[in-house]
């Protein structure tokens, strides 16, 4: 397996303003040859089936702010594989509840302009006869997802507030569970519904490299910018 950059949940446009540069920093130190996403890489607020906070954009207004910041991301992770999620998907999902076919919808590349990214309902990689399972989520027990999974390793997101690895001992070998966090911007209204959690979101990603899971956070000041280091 490559050495692996695992993106957390982005939630363009209301992704944290550090966020590209950190990853960025991320993959220049670990020197990571691929990027895989959990998924949740736009937020579409405007088209969620809960309530929508009318002093946010519509979603036209939405995927006019979401895509120069899609943009930015292309120009520095030109190729992408991300796995599909509750929130990348709302698109279809609306499709599905009014009882139009999924195909009828553009193909996320096209409508992102993101030519090298694809989407797959989960993502396996090979970690020399170990698989790695890379899905948006497994429940946010990280260690009792590791019960579910059979002989495999996981990483996902989903959880804004869950990051770490955890690990079991299986009679074959090691096993572990990389939950990565998230991106977001986490004072931002969009988020709302979570200010009431005792937990707050933490924000990071993850690296793969030679079948170790390393969760790397991304600490931030008093002001909630990017320190700068990794």
């Amino acid at each position: 397996m490559k050495r692996t950059l695992i993106l957390s949940d982005l939630h363009i446009p209301w992704v944290h303003e550090d966020a590209l540069a950190f990853c960025r920093a991320v993959r220049d130190k670990y020197k990571t040859e691929q990027v895989i996403s959990v998924g949740d890489e736009l937020d579409w607020h405007s088209c969620s089936f809960h309530d929508h906070d009318p002093e946010l954009p519509s979603p036209g207004d939405e995927i006019k702010m979401a895509l120069p910041m899609v943009a930015k991301w292309r120009q520095a992770f030109p190729k992408m594989r991300l796995a599909r999620s509750n929130h990348g998907d709302m698109l279809a999902r609306k499709m599905l509840s009014s009882g139009l076919p999924e195909s009828a919808l553009k193909a996320y590349a096209d409508l992102y302009n993101t030519p090298g990214w694809t989407w797959e309902p989960e993502i396996i990689e090979d970690m020399h006869g170990i698989p790695l399972i890379i899905r948006h989520s497994f429940g946010r027990n990280i260690r009792s997802a590791l019960t579910r999974v059979g002989d495999a390793c996981i990483a996902y997101g989903h959880h804004h507030t869950v990051f770490g690895v955890e690990y079991r001992n299986n009679l074959r070998y090691r096993q572990w569970a990389m939950c990565v966090g998230c991106l977001i911007d986490p004072g931002h209204r969009a988020f709302a519904y979570d200010r009431q959690n005792l937990d707050r979101p933490f924000l990071g990603c993850g690296v793969v490299i030679d079948g170790s899971a390393i969760p790397v956070p991304m600490y931030t000041n008093a002001s909630g910018r990017w320190i700068g280091k990794v």
